[in-house]
């Protein structure tokens, strides 16, 4: 029995490829996946955290900036008190650089997977010429 392969999104209409190719390539890699810090307790807060608060209802606010300097940043609450974390809440985001935003209604169009298609586009010639040949295709 094989595997069917997963469906394939269809390509970006040309506007959006368009706006794509014209992205800096900073944000470009941030559209397939921000750099945000991870908070490890056996450290001091890292780089690109900060906490804010308490604010009037004992809460806090961590604040996550994109370590790659998109100027996104992640925001999360905690309960009141600041001890626990609400876990039925969820991230905030904000994006600083206007250039981040999508063309309107393109939105579902620009999916990691586009982006990562468009980076190897623009790679692709002199990532090739780093590429070992390799016998048997050990992806098939």
């Amino acid at each position: 029995m094989t595997a069917k392969p997963p469906p394939q999104s269809p390509p970006p209409d040309g506007d959006v490829r368009d706006w794509l190719r014209n992205l800096d390539s900073k944000l470009l890699a941030c559209r397939q996946r921000h750099k945000f810090p991870e908070l490890d307790p056996t450290k001091p807060l890292p780089r690109g955290a900060q906490i804010n608060g308490p604010y009037d209802d004992g809460t806090l606010v961590i604040v996550f900036s994109c370590l790659r300097g998109c100027g996104a940043t992640r925001h999360l609450r905690t309960a009141p008190g600041g001890h626990e974390l609400d876990l039925a809440g969820s991230y905030r985001y904000r994006y600083a650089n206007s250039a981040y935003r999508a063309p309107r209604g393109a939105g579902h169009q620009i999916t990691p997977r586009a982006c990562l298609a468009e980076s190897w586009r623009r790679g692709r010639e002199a990532w090739l010429t780093k590429a070992r040949p390799v016998t048997p295709d050990p992806a098939r």
